[in-house]
């Protein structure tokens, strides 16, 4: 019964985030707009008030976006269909499956061994999670595939190249969490930063007296952004390499791209084909928000002292309820937080080619991971060496 409740608040999250991540797109492609004079809204025939176009609204375009689906398909010669169905529905059952994986929240009532609040809860989830991540990019490929023409067969090349090279890359950047954690089960790894941690308590008092002693007792939470920072900025070009999305119309610019697949395809096609790059956008910046920044846990507030607070009270029922609230508004706004700076640097930040972005990847991230990977590995042992001996 949880798990079903669960899944619909999911899909409800998802659903505004999906509006969240249309405004932005909107926003970033007309910010150079908004100095042009010509650009700027009509006014009223009657009164100071300004006529905003019809794009304006938000329901206007939403009702635009859905009546596309239902004109005439458009027929192309020299593609498969099916072979372009096939490829789409398995991106989409791995997309669908790799979202409903996501821990949004901790526990009911806060406790360790409490229910985990997330739709699907796997023992081996990282493992499924990066199965499924190579499984959406070989359906990309296959639909690139499908069509005929050359810009649409080089788009799949660079979806595979892409792919091949973020999943090692990804398989790297996780392994220490699951080695931090002794787990490879999603839940567990979200619930373990719901803690604090003092970051400097190495420092030795005998030097700086008691301004050491301050900074030595000074705790900060314990996502994994700040204990394994490193990890947190490989994670990024990992991810972005298994959800990049080669379609000629870019939804983000509004412009057309030099090579890629999509561009035969009917309004239809084109559609459903923005609604699968920003659900894989929401699914990258979903993954970074779970496994760096303790989903919806708030900072130095665990969901149990709220729950221990108020249960003497109201009981366990209404307690448990307003933490499991009061974390998925908290994931929401990390959410979309998380979604703003993406689109920061997306727009700051020089697209490489990806000749380029594979030579990067293979002669400097990867040495690089396999380094954290050691030294994560090393702090581990030390840890439970030094835990035996107390």
């Amino acid at each position: 019964m949880i798990g079903a409740g669960m899944a619909l608040v999911w899909f409800a999250m998802l659903s505004l985030a999906l509006v969240g991540c249309a405004a932005i797109e909107r926003r970033s492609r007309l910010a150079g707009l908004r100095q042009r004079p010509e650009w700027r809204p009509q006014r009223a025939a009657w009164g100071f008030d300004l006529e905003p176009p019809l794009v304006n609204y938000m329901l206007v375009r939403a009702l635009a976006g859905a009546a596309r689906l239902i004109r005439s398909r458009t027929v192309v010669a020299d593609r498969s269909l099916s072979q372009r169905v096939v490829g789409r529905g398995v991106s989409c059952v791995a997309l669908a499956s790799a979202i409903s994986l996501i821990p949004f929240a901790g526990t009911w009532g806060g406790r360790s061994d409490g229910v985990a609040l997330v739709a699907v809860d796997l023992d081996h989830g990282l493992i499924a999670l990066i199965f499924l991540l190579l499984l959406m990019a070989m359906g990309q490929v296959a639909m690139g595939l499908a069509e005929q023409n050359g810009w649409s067969r080089l788009g799949s090349v660079r979806i595979a190249n892409r792919s091949l090279a973020g999943l090692g890359l990804l398989v790297l950047v996780l392994a220490p969490l699951a080695i931090e954690t002794g787990s490879l089960r999603l839940h567990e790894i979200v619930f373990a930063q719901q803690t604090t941690f003092p970051p400097f308590a190495w420092l030795s008092s005998e030097f700086g007296g008691t301004a050491f002693e301050i900074v030595r007792g000074w705790r900060w939470p314990g996502w994994q952004l700040f204990s394994q920072p490193l990890t947190a900025v490989l994670f990024v070009p990992a991810i972005a390499g298994l959800t990049s999305r080669r379609w000629v119309h870019d939804a983000a610019s509004s412009s057309i791209g030099s090579h890629g697949f999509g561009l035969d395809s009917g309004p239809a096609d084109l559609y459903w084909g923005r609604l699968e790059t920003r659900l894989s956008k929401l699914l990258a910046a979903s993954l970074f928000v779970s496994l760096f920044l303790g989903a919806g846990s708030m900072p130095f507030i665990p969901a149990s002292a709220v729950v221990d607070l108020l249960r003497p009270y109201f009981g366990l029922g209404l307690p448990a309820l307003l933490g499991v609230s009061i974390q998925i508004g908290v994931f929401f706004g990390k959410l979309m937080l998380v979604l703003i700076v993406a689109s920061f640097l997306r727009n700051g930040i020089a697209k490489l080619r990806d000749d380029q972005w594979i030579e990067i990847v293979s002669s400097r991230l990867f040495p690089l991971a396999f380094a954290n990977l050691l030294l994560m590995s090393a702090m581990a042992l030390l840890s439970d060496s030094l835990r035996g001996g107390v």
